[in-house]
């Protein structure tokens, strides 16, 4: 812009001003007359500062100084704003009843407000309350912010408490801190050690979770916050999982006594609200369940989805304390090996989660009682074979439509055998009838037809020959260890999912 033309040569009355003299412009403002140089560069422009401008310029340097200085305040202020749903960053976490008591962690009788609280420490901490939109604070719980886990985590809740850092703290704990530094995920009771819940219910949703807001397979830091009860542990095969996600620090209540964290999120969507028995997929094949499983294999050094075996045949056995025993495995496995197949009979509860990954990375097919021994079908190569075999219970067909569903989603191909024998029952010992379970979970002892079981094996390997996945594209991906999987065919062809079976209902 060019420079603003003053009236320097005559007063307000229109008369010429004297050299040196000050007179008011249109503005208002007092201007000098040119001196006897008359450049307008020697002008000299006087403006009148009212002290509204002057708190104003006062306010600015102040932001930009605590901007420079205290980064993480403005970061809690800007977080506040525009993403209250997400995330929360640097807080610290102190696994010390009493110190927690003395940093007002609220706690009231009865399991809803029995919290856990994590600390977020600000200069402005107070002020930044007040400033924070103010439904995400708690005022009953005196929590700037309360998290809860879904309903089918069973945890208690979370405070997030934010104020001013007290000297003593340092004192009591000697910086600098531990921290965990990326993404940390604090999750309540998870899906407890059944295998399908841990695969289905939770990392499922968290490896969706992470492609989401851009968190890479391997960095997550994972924390679970369980009730007494240990028996909501991620169990063997969720630790296994949790590997490939990253760290696994286990319970909360183990961590050491101060921990800070970068970046928290508090619980992620799934868990019970999300029922394999329900699912309808509008696609036979889920990309993701395949691009986690790609991930989870490179892990554990396995190439994803290698050529299967065209003999090997894998048959799942359970332990002896559990349900749904099968009887007649070893007739079954001998008649196949003698037709050439290459059979290996395993006790799926006694291995590893590594341990399994090896068994089923290139067999060909997969034969168990219905139950998790056969979840790990994900980890195996496309179009494998998968024979779930049900309990009949007083003469019905005791049929569950869980792993069917997730053997669609997984791209595998899978047939049901019914026992043509009664299955042996847990009977309550006060009535004399079967526990009070659902019928599949009611049996004991699983016979078999062997001659039955073989040609249903057989017929699922040749139906798995012939499924064709049209429109199905998987490769490597071009960076990372992951893959990419694009599939163009919305509706499943019959053949795909059974549809002219009666198990197969509301295809």
């Amino acid at each position: 812009m060019g420079e603003p033309r003053l009236r320097a040569d005559r007063s307000s009355s229109g008369e010429e001003a004297p050299t040196g003299a000050t007179f008011p412009d249109e503005c208002g403002h007092l201007r000098v007359a040119p001196t006897k140089h008359g450049t307008r560069s020697r002008f000299r422009i006087k403006t009148a500062v009212t002290p509204q401008v002057r708190l104003s310029c006062c306010v600015l340097a102040l932001t930009a100084f605590f901007a420079v200085y205290w980064q993480s305040d403005i970061r809690v202020l800007a977080h506040a704003l525009h993403s209250p749903d997400d995330f929360f960053d640097e807080l610290v976490f102190f696994n010390d009843a009493q110190i927690s008591a003395r940093l007002g962690c609220p706690h009231a009788s009865g399991e809803e407000n029995n919290f856990a609280c994590f600390y977020m420490f600000s200069l402005f901490g107070l002020l930044l309350n007040n400033v924070s939109t103010s439904r995400r604070f708690d005022p009953a719980a005196d929590c700037w912010a309360v998290r809860r886990p879904l309903p089918a985590d069973y945890g208690r809740p979370w405070c997030i408490r934010k104020g001013r850092e007290p000297s003593w703290l340092a004192q009591q704990f000697p910086k600098p801190w531990p921290k965990l530094s990326g993404t940390t995920l604090v999750m309540g009771d998870a899906s407890g050690p059944n295998p399908t819940h841990a695969l289905n219910l939770n990392f499922y949703h968290m490896y969706r979770w992470m492609n989401k807001v851009s968190v890479p397979m391997g960095t997550l830091h994972m924390i679970f916050d369980t009730a007494a009860d240990e028996g909501y542990t991620p169990g063997q095969y969720g630790e296994g999982l949790a590997a490939a996600f990253g760290h696994n620090h286990g319970l909360l209540r183990n961590m050491p006594p101060v921990t800070q964290l970068q970046r928290v999120k508090f619980s992620v969507g799934g868990g019970f609200q999300f029922d394999m028995n329900m699912l309808q997929s509008d696609t036979p094949v889920l990309c993701n369940y395949l691009q986690m499983a790609a991930h989870v294999l490179k892990h554990y050094k396995l190439k994803p989805f290698q050529e299967a075996d065209p003999k090997r045949i894998l048959i799942a056995t359970r332990k002896e304390s559990e349900s749904r025993r099968l009887l007649g495995a070893e007739g079954v496995a001998a008649s196949l090996s003698s037709m050439g197949y290459n059979v290996t009979m395993a006790t799926m509860g006694d291995l590893s989660f590594e341990q399994q990954l090896h068994l089923v990375a290139d067999a060909k097919a997969l034969v168990g009682v219905h139950g998790s021994d056969l979840v790990s079908m994900l980890f195996m190569p496309f179009r494998a074979a998968i024979v779930e075999i049900f309990p009949t219970v007083m003469g019905v067909p005791a049929y569950n439509p869980e792993l069917a569903n997730q053997a669609r989603n997984y791209g595998k191909v899978l047939r049901s055998y019914y026992s043509p024998f009664n299955a042996t029952l847990y009977l309550d010992e006060a009535t004399g009838k079967p526990v009070d379970a659902p019928p599949v979970r009611q049996s004991r002892l699983v016979p078999v037809d062997e001659g039955g079981l073989v040609a249903a094996i057989q017929g699922t390997i040749k139906a798995s020959d012939e499924t064709m996945f049209q429109g199905l594209r998987v490769a490597a991906a071009s960076t990372g260890s992951g893959i990419v999987c694009k599939y163009d065919r919305p509706v499943p062809s019959g053949i795909l999912y059974g549809c002219d079976s009666p198990e197969y209902r509301g295809c």
